[in-house]
């Protein structure tokens, strides 16, 4: 699981209904609504499946995509009917969803229950410490020396280097270990024979040591013991960013070449590590092409956003929408991961990328270089059996009809016969309206 992946998604959630016109936002709202309660049902069965090793919880996404079929189609719709144009019922209801939501993940992290042992389950806590001090636990549990605690924790270079380092392991009866000065969390494994029970443990300070979560799933909570901004993932990230901008500095214009942050690495690292990418694409595109090859991607990346900006400032069509939104979501992941690196992902995502400049690029074939008069099939001009028409407007008409007259420059050129891009006729596709390819729309006329 993830946690900047969650972040992103949740960024690009929000991004998403900013994005969406007015009219599909509220529809657009439940919908995530009705994705959300699917995916907290079925993930919480399917993790759990997941994390004890059985195949079946990968097909948990079979019922989970028609349970969200069936909340979209039937109550999603309904709700988002009942309070279009409602704002004091729509601002109650997204209040009470809300303060529902934060209740529940309040529940999630604050009810526990006594933790049983088992054959193959231990109990996983964290806890903040004060560096030097010296603690022992207290509580209520099945006395037994058969219970035990293993204590452990590490610095920051120990973590960097996933080294760690043990501070007590034996009997939690007799338990008693003691902080270095420079670490200030703590980790804590109690094991114990199948049936006995952890009911209250604490630390000599009075930090409490959640038990079972009733509602938490044990890979979600363990996921939540170390501080994010503490564990390996986050300062490995951190180094690889320092270290990929030490080396773009080193050749900054065109770069290293592609494949070579991987073995450069160990020329800038302070430490010894391994990775093939720097979990960052912008500073990994920078590191192997330079400034040259970052100006390419960003042309691209940027163009196709240029592209479904503009395409939403005309209509806030879903498709573009939906689009900008993908875009958000693979550029802030890009950030912090190596999506872009993995053939799998640029499959797809570069497939998304495309299709931008397939629906809404502008076709610029038949047209002469800015600044020239367009000249056609016609009756007038400096050619015999030609018109022409002003700087930035194309000719209209099909061929043969004189006077036809020109069109505005944001029009597209169409083929009379083919629909397809050509030198016979200007119009917006979206405003044919069953007029005669060739023909300007109502209103687009500009007589010669």
């Amino acid at each position: 699981m993830s946690r900047g992946a969650i972040l992103c998604f949740g960024a690009t959630l929000l991004a998403y209904l900013l994005i969406a016109g007015k009219e599909e936002r509220l529809g657009l709202f439940f919908t995530m609504a009705a994705m959300g309660i699917s995916m907290v049902v079925f993930g919480v069965v399917s993790t759990s499946l997941l994390a004890g090793g059985s195949f079946w919880g990968t097909l948990a996404a079979l019922p989970s995509g028609v349970l969200l079929w069936l909340l979209n189609e039937f109550p999603a719709r309904k709700a988002a009917s009942a309070l279009a144009g409602h704002g004091k019922l729509l601002a109650g209801v997204l209040g009470g969803g809300i303060a529902a939501g934060i209740a529940a993940v309040v529940l999630a992290l604050t009810l526990t229950e006594p933790f049983v042992f088992t054959e193959s389950n231990f109990l996983y806590r964290g806890a903040d410490v004060e560096g030097g001090e010296t603690y022992t636990f207290s509580g209520d549990w099945d006395k037994s020396s058969e219970i035990t605690v293993l204590v452990y924790g590490s610095t920051r270079e120990q973590e960097l280097t996933s080294v760690t380092e043990t501070y007590y392991n034996g009997p939690l009866e007799e338990a008693s270990f003691t902080v270095p000065e420079d670490v200030g969390h703590v980790l804590m494994q109690f094991r114990g024979p199948a049936g006995l029970e952890l009911r209250q443990v604490s630390l000599s300070d009075g930090t409490e040591i959640p038990m079972a979560y009733t509602l938490l799933p044990d890979n979600i909570a363990n996921r939540l013991q170390k501080n994010i901004f503490e564990d390996s993932s986050f300062l490995l990230r951190l180094q690889y960013d320092i270290d990929g901008w030490t080396l773009f500095k080193e050749s900054p214009l065109a770069g290293h070449g592609l494949g070579a942050t991987e073995g450069l690495l160990t020329s800038v690292q302070p430490f010894f590590y391994e990775s093939l990418y720097l979990h960052n694409h912008l500073l990994q595109v920078m590191d192997e092409t330079g400034l040259l090859g970052l100006a390419a991607f960003l042309a691209f990346i940027l163009g196709t956003a240029v592209l479904l900006v503009r395409q939403l400032r005309k209509a806030r069509t879903p498709l573009a929408a939906m689009l900008l939104a993908c875009l958000v979501m693979m550029n802030l992941h890009g950030l912090m991961e190596i999506s872009f690196s993995v053939q799998m992902f640029q499959c797809a995502a570069f497939f998304l990328l495309l299709l931008p400049t397939v629906c809404y690029g502008t076709y610029t074939e038949g047209e002469e270089k800015a600044g020239r008069r367009y000249c056609g099939p016609g009756g007038v001009g400096p050619v015999a059996g030609d018109f022409c028409c002003p700087a930035g407007r194309k000719p209209a008409g099909p061929k043969g009809i004189s006077g036809a007259g020109c069109c505005r420059n944001d029009d597209r050129l169409l083929h009379r016969d083919t629909g397809k891009a050509g030198p016979h006729g200007c119009i917006q596709r979206s405003e044919l309206q069953g007029e005669s390819d060739g023909e300007c729309a109502a209103g687009r006329r500009d007589q010669q």
